[in-house]
């Protein structure tokens, strides 16, 4: 029986391996991360986020895929006030690993037209987040979440996405990350991120 099943895996396998579309992606993402202090209303603000990344679909028949990625994210924000006459503000800057893991759904159209439905979970891990204060061309000490605040590292996003494939060589994808998790080591204060992003792909 033990055989049998390590047969079985095997084969799925070997045959989702056979049936792989491989892609190359980069795009942009506009990032709002809501911070909420007790019962007081929620805090948010919106980052510009960049990633590039490569992922592997493996296909179970004509329609049903499972696409796991690997992107290297980085998200900047740099807020814009005035102080003594001079421009001030924060410049915040964060780097890290996404993996998204999802399930989709096939509808091919034509030969060079297909449409694509996502779901599924998408995780992160963050390896630098700083904020710095500004005034003019002086800047003065840097937070570090991670080191100082104790923020964690990992994300986790329920995740939707619909794209467009043509050709069977370029695909145009739009998504939505909602936040799971909560940022912040304090009870007290809870810091979560969703993002609408879009991305271009190269498939090979």
């Amino acid at each position: 029986m033990k055989k049998l099943f390590a047969m079985a895996a095997a084969l799925l396998i070997f045959v989702g391996a056979a049936s792989a579309q491989t892609y190359f992606n980069i795009g942009y993402g506009q990032g709002t991360t809501t911070t909420k202090f007790g019962d007081m209303d929620p805090d948010p603000y919106n980052t510009n986020i960049g990633y590039v990344g490569i992922s592997h679909n493996f296909r179970f028949g004509d329609f049903v895929g499972f696409e796991l990625g690997a992107n290297f994210v980085y998200d900047y924000d740099k807020t814009k006030d005035e102080y003594e006459g001079q421009k001030a503000g924060v410049k915040t800057e964060y780097m890290g690993v996404q993996v998204p893991a999802l399930f989709n759904y096939k509808l091919a159209l034509s030969r060079d037209l297909a449409f694509k439905f996502f779901l599924g979970p998408t995780f992160q891990y963050g390896l630098k987040y700083t904020s710095t204060p500004y005034v003019g061309k002086e800047e003065s000490y840097s937070i570090d979440y991670y080191g100082d605040n104790g923020f964690s590292r990992l994300g986790i996003s329920a995740s939707a996405a619909f794209a467009v494939e043509v050709a069977e060589a370029f695909r145009i994808k739009i998504g939505y990350d909602y936040g799971l998790k909560d940022l912040s080591p304090s009870d007290d204060i809870k810091t979560t991120q969703n993002v609408v992003n879009f991305s271009l792909a190269y498939m090979f």
